[in-house]
């Protein structure tokens, strides 16, 4: 089925009266609200609970429900909707293997004066003593068997 044709057909049950603005929306926030209470019971009862599968199918399409109401309500299409949303995501959640390319900011430099692609830095926790014999607890950072910067004294 088509959302398009979802919100349609979910119309003709839409019993809703007064404000049609606000009625699908605190709707809908009941309906998540009975979502996050059937995790809460599946996470105290744990297994004992198996009602959940059926429980979330069930609430997953009321709220799909309301947000065909909110939506019919303001003017707005399911289907555009889901579309725009899908574009969105994609912009901004990629897998790592499909991340767009960019240029290196350091590509103008010379060879041996860009930084590496790649980077493997260690931390060492040491405990150093003070000439005045205070013990200090430091982080020392290595590329290999190599210091890179100054000693971590602090957790900011």
């Amino acid at each position: 089925m088509e959302l398009r044709d979802y919100q349609e057909r979910a119309g003709e049950t839409d019993v809703l009266t007064g404000d049609a603005d606000i009625l699908p929306l605190l709707g809908l926030a009941g309906e998540v609200g009975q979502l996050i209470a059937e995790y809460k019971k599946r996470e105290r009862d744990k297994t004992g609970y198996r009602a959940f599968a059926d429980e979330v199918h069930e609430e997953l399409g009321d709220i799909l429900w309301y947000a065909a109401a909110l939506a019919r309500y303001n003017g707005f299409d399911l289907d555009e909707i889901a579309q725009s949303n899908l574009t969105k995501a994609r912009g901004l959640f990629r897998p790592p293997d499909r991340l767009p390319t960019h240029d290196r900011f350091d590509r103008g430099a010379p060879s041996d004066q860009q930084l590496p692609v790649q980077l493997t830095v260690t931390f060492v926790e040491t405990e150093e003593v003070t000439e005045r014999g205070e013990t200090l607890q430091r982080v020392r950072m290595f590329r290999g068997d190599q210091p890179v910067g100054d000693p971590l004294d602090d957790n900011s």
